[in-house]
């Protein structure tokens, strides 16, 4: 598994606090990204294993051939070692948490 891409399927809009709590339980360590408009992150490596986990906005994540559109609440899991980018598709930007293993 060098991705493994899980879409938000519960009918009401994540919240900061729910996923938070939920990275908390699986991941040592988490960071924030409130990113603007049309920001892009890359090229970039995963240090450890890690989750990407959109709190609000839309963002495309993309490593090598494969491009995930993500929206609100989706999540994508990536191996150690992994390169990456991610581009924030929304107006109003995005909001991201990292949890880390």
């Amino acid at each position: 598994m060098a991705i493994k891409y899980l879409p938000w399927n519960k009918a009401e809009e994540p919240t900061t606090e729910y996923i938070s709590s939920e990275l908390s339980k699986e991941y040592l360590g988490k960071s924030a990204f409130p990113w603007p408009r049309q920001h892009y992150h890359g090229p970039a490596k995963t240090n450890h294993q890690e989750c990407f986990w959109l709190v609000r906005g839309e963002i495309t994540f993309q490593s090598g051939d494969t491009k995930i559109e993500m929206k609100a609440g989706d999540r994508v899991f990536c191996e150690k070692g992994l390169s990456y980018a991610i581009r924030v598709n929304s107006p109003a930007g995005c909001f991201l948490l990292v949890g880390k293993r």
